[in-house]
């Protein structure tokens, strides 16, 4: 078995100073990552048999067997690493994804419906080391439990975001409540909605969406400038729970310059946080 240890733990047991250490460039690194936030967990296995875990909020490290890292070596250089693009036609979206560098190079990247996959043997390879991987873990300390009441999306938002459309496409609704809670509603083409995505502002971010509701006159007056052009689509917003304002090509409807830029600022917040195929 290996020898490991949790470094946010108190307790730890060296491997012997000289079988095993982390140094030099690791044999295999498997970083998972997300386009949707900055949340990276890397795992690396060195030729001395070393192996490190890397999270957010823990780290680990401890030595595969003798055994253990030469059935890894084996199994790493019958991987081929041959990349090819899948036939099979799939339009989901997942901002998850997993690199596999092998020896300082980055050989396959894994991310569902990406149109391209590894080959056989290559997968086996990768099975089987995460398999490893898994039985050297340790279980990771328990995650510290939120208060209750940090973050619900309870009450009447203090702004909203409803995209809707006179024609039949797709529309949704965002909402963001002085919890510092949001929501993601999609709508799609028929009315029907989609699955719910909820998350949580960080308090810096939620005192600025605050002060820039607040701080904002939001005034409505009508354009002066006549326009000919048409869109089905338009976007009204809401601040606690009243409507205030529908933006639209050539709408009848001008906000004011304050309030304009508190718009901005708040799909500036939310650009960072809401999945990518939803901005």
């Amino acid at each position: 078995m290996s020898t490991l240890f949790w470094l946010s733990f108190f307790f730890s047991h060296s491997p012997n100073a000289h079988a095993c250490e982390v140094r030099g460039t690791p044999l295999l690194e498997i970083k998972q990552g997300s386009e949707v936030d900055s949340t990276t967990t890397t795992r690396r296995i060195y030729n001395t048999g070393a192996w490190t875990f890397e999270s957010d909020n823990a780290t680990a490290r401890g030595c595969f067997s003798r055994t253990e890292l030469t059935s890894i070596r084996r199994a790493l250089a019958q991987a081929t690493w041959k990349v090819t693009s899948s036939q099979i036609a799939c339009f989901a979206y997942d901002p998850n994804f997993t690199e596999y560098t092998l020896n300082g190079r980055l050989r396959y990247t894994h991310r569902l419906c990406s149109g391209k996959t590894a080959d056989a043997a290559t997968l086996d390879a990768i099975h089987f080391v995460e398999q490893e991987l898994a039985n050297d873990l340790p279980p990771p300390p328990p995650a510290p439990k939120p208060p209750v009441d940090s973050c619900r999306a309870t009450g009447t938002p203090i702004f909203e975001i409803r995209k809707r459309s006179e024609a039949k496409e797709p529309t949704s609704t965002v909402a963001i409540y002085s919890t510092g809670a949001w929501t993601f509603q999609p709508i799609d083409a028929s009315g029907r909605a989609g699955a719910l995505t909820t998350g949580c502002f960080d308090k810096p971010t939620l005192r600025s969406i605050r002060s820039a509701v607040t701080d904002s006159p939001w005034t409505v007056t009508r354009n002066e400038i006549v326009c000919m052009a048409y869109s089905a689509s338009f976007t009204e917003y809401y601040v606690n729970g009243k409507y205030e304002y529908t933006a639209r090509m050539c709408g009848e409807q001008r906000l004011d310059a304050t309030s304009a830029a508190a718009i901005t600022k708040i799909d500036a917040a939310l650009a960072k946080v809401l999945p990518k195929q939803t901005r």
